[in-house]
């Protein structure tokens, strides 16, 4: 160790401690102490923290030497390439920590990054600070390097939790959806938990610095002799350009991912995602920077794209409605006779549908599979229709096209004359067209929470025809009585309805929405018979009562004898 002179900010004449090579040396060595703790405890650390200590030491040593001379020259374009180093370095790091990757996901990270920073940088260097000059590496580089480390760790936490709950809270996001929720609303929990996520950090440091722990930077300004206020009014200082960077970057990239996430008609494109196979190593992003420079980099295949799977099943058939194909598995009986005037019934008219195929089944350049194509037929007022099929034939998928929560490649779906294409608010034909799954419904909250909260989705508030809250209720209360359970299951958690119980809460929630048409994907499949008959009973009487255009998909061909007997 030894001592040399410096002038604090105040001018008064202070010792600054210089640490020698010797010295630094020296300190790392009560880590073997630790070393041999752990080989002692048998904890397998030792390899880590040598590995750890080592690297420390190197990458430190070689950012001294490349700031060194950075400082020395004070010039503005190494000053900002250097920047823009660190920027390229904090996007690739924090694309690198998420289980769910998208196409672009590296370059709008690193916009994200580029534009806030640069925004907040400026607002701190030419309005708070305004060092002399402007670009003044010994200001510059430090607290842009602050900023971006902290921003690492926000935006990652954010984007990992918002892109899995994209993926795997996907029958959430489509429940709210199939009620007539906008994408903003139907992921509005989850956002919020994204974000809580990300920022809690940083707030959790905010509220607590100073009390329990001095920050490295004050810590290193007083060591530096700089006068203890001082130091404070920086460190308050940079924590308040951290917030503002961070919460900045993870705004942004919100943003950028409920663009992947979300296509214009307000579909969930939980597809565009996929989980990350390996860690991204520096090479391949200096390379797919490169690529994408010179032009090259690569590009998704359309879905539609390459040769198709044929299905050489038997064609479409139906009963008394059109229905017709160029190749299918699937088959469409109408159950009912109905009104199926051109103004008064639900249109389905050669639609299209592939599906991709993974890695593991593609054979050759066969990329899509053909669900359906060249799909038609008319369901009417009161009119019952039945899809059937076998597994993987794509009933589930033209039930979710109906409802616009799954694309099609190709055809028409018409509600009374609107064509869906033309809709100007698909929110709004959610909330006339009601999917109903068989799956157990998931979600935090009480049914009768749940009611409460899409009475106020914005398509049903500009709606005056729309139920009420003491409607929905009063008319689920009914139906769930008729039903076999009582009133108070309403005010149970969902987690802890049976999933019996739980069907049959959704199934009246959706037919005391009143919709115009409702899509039951194997919706009475986890019923015992009586409730079974009983569900079907209040479908027959509610359908002919509103005149309901109803569409089934069933395995049970007891259930379809049942309708068109009692038709």
């Amino acid at each position: 160790m030894e001592d040399t002179l410096s002038l604090s900010a105040d001018g008064e004449s202070v010792h600054l401690v210089r640490v020698s090579t010797p010295s630094l040396i020296l300190s790392m060595a009560p880590l073997l102490l630790i070393i041999g703790a752990s080989w002692r405890m048998q904890l397998g650390l030792g390899s880590a923290i040598i590995t750890a200590a080592f690297r420390t030491l190197v990458q430190l040593s070689i950012l001294g030497a490349i700031l060194h001379p950075i400082f020395i020259a004070s010039n503005m374009y190494l000053v900002l390439g250097y920047c823009f180093l660190m920027t390229i370095l904090a996007a690739h790091v924090s694309s690198g920590r998420t289980k769910y990757v998208f196409k672009g996901q590296f370059f709008g990270i690193l916009g994200c990054f580029l534009t806030v920073i640069s925004l907040v940088g400026l607002f701190a260097f030419r309005i708070i600070i305004r060092p002399a000059p402007l670009y003044n590496p010994q200001y510059v580089i430090p607290i842009i390097g602050m900023l971006l480390g902290n921003c690492i760790n926000g935006i990652s936490l954010t984007m990992d939790h918002l892109t899995v709950s994209l993926v795997e809270q996907q029958r959430e996001i489509d429940l709210y959806l199939s009620f007539g929720a906008s994408y903003s609303e139907a992921i509005s929990r989850l956002l919020r938990e994204a974000v809580r996520v990300g920022t809690t950090p940083l707030l959790n440091s905010m509220s607590v610095i100073g009390i329990i722990a001095i920050p490295g930077m004050m810590t290193g300004q007083i060591l530096a002799g700089s006068p203890v206020m001082e130091a404070a009014h920086y460190q308050a200082l940079i924590m308040y350009l951290i917030a503002t960077a961070t919460f900045g970057v993870i705004f942004m990239e919100i943003l950028f991912i409920l663009h992947i996430g979300f296509d214009a008609s307000h579909m969930l494109r939980s597809d565009r995602f996929t989980k990350a196979s390996r860690k991204t190593s520096l090479l391949d992003m200096v390379q797919t920077v490169f690529r994408y420079m010179l032009g090259n980099g690569s590009r998704n295949a359309p879905i539609n794209s390459g040769e198709v799977m044929p299905l050489r099943d038997k064609n479409i058939t139906a009963t008394h409605y059109e229905a017709r194909s160029q190749g299918g598995n699937l088959e469409v009986h109408s159950l009912t006779e109905n009104d199926a005037t051109p103004k008064n019934c639900l249109t389905v008219e050669g639609l299209t549908r592939f599906f991709p195929l993974n890695e593991k089944t593609k054979t050759m350049n066969v990329k899509v599979k053909v669900l359906f194509q060249g799909l038609s037929f008319k369901v009417g007022a009161c009119g019952i229709t039945l899809i059937r099929g076998p597994s993987g034939s794509g009933k589930s998928q033209l039930l979710r096209s109906i409802a616009a929560l799954s694309p099609v490649e190709g055809g028409k779906i018409e509600l009374e004359g609107i064509d869906w294409n033309n809709s100007m608010s698909k929110s709004g034909w959610r909330k006339e067209v009601r999917y109903v799954t068989q799956y157990k419904v998931d979600i935090p909250g009480t049914p009768h929470e749940f009611i409460k909260k899409i009475v106020f989705f914005r398509s049903w508030v500009i709606d005056p025809f729309a139920p009420s809250e003491e409607e929905m209720t009063n008319a689920t209360n009914d139906l769930v009585n008729k039903w076999g359970l009582k009133s108070d299951c309403l005010r149970q958690e969902w987690s802890m309805l049976s999933g019996g119980e739980a069907q049959r809460v959704i199934l009246a929630i959706a037919f005391a929405s009143n919709p115009r048409v409702i899509l039951c994907d194997e919706s009475t499949a986890a019923l015992d018979m009586k409730s079974k008959l009983a569900v079907e009973q209040s479908l027959k009487e509610l359908s002919k009562k509103y005149g309901w255009k109803v569409v089934m998909v069933s395995h049970d061909s007891e259930q379809a004898e049942r309708f068109t007997n009692n038709a």
